[in-house]
């Protein structure tokens, strides 16, 4: 399980920033809201396979987990669409599965500020 707390937002993966803030995210998406809210950036690249990401919601006798799927919120894809990155908002307090081209699915956790313990 990865866990992401308001301190560690500056998470990276290979290619770049994976979870965006700030004013960055105000850019993509208006109606941000940073206390309850991150904007998660994936890798499109549809030769390793399709990106998304789901909400959690508990277990499933078939799947494994009761998922809810996500739309992306933007993309910023090559004019020939096998290239680029797309965008989800995610709120906090809540369990994700992310599926990366290229690579292993995760479960992120996000936690809320006051959630974080030292």
């Amino acid at each position: 399980m990865l866990n992401i707390y308001i301190e560690d937002i500056n998470f990276n993966n290979k290619e770049g920033k994976m979870i965006i803030k700030g004013e960055e995210s105000k850019a993509i998406d208006p109606t941000f809201e940073e206390e309850k809210e991150v904007i998660l950036k994936i890798n499109h690249q549809p030769s390793g396979g399709k990106e998304w990401v789901a909400k959690i919601l508990g277990k499933d006798t078939k799947y494994g987990y009761q998922r809810e799927f996500l739309q992306p919120i933007h993309r910023d894809w090559s004019s020939s669409g096998k290239t680029g990155w797309t965008y989800y908002r995610l709120e906090r307090g809540f369990t994700y599965e992310i599926n990366e081209p290229w690579n292993k699915r995760r479960i992120l956790e996000l936690k809320l500020k006051e959630d974080y313990n030292v």
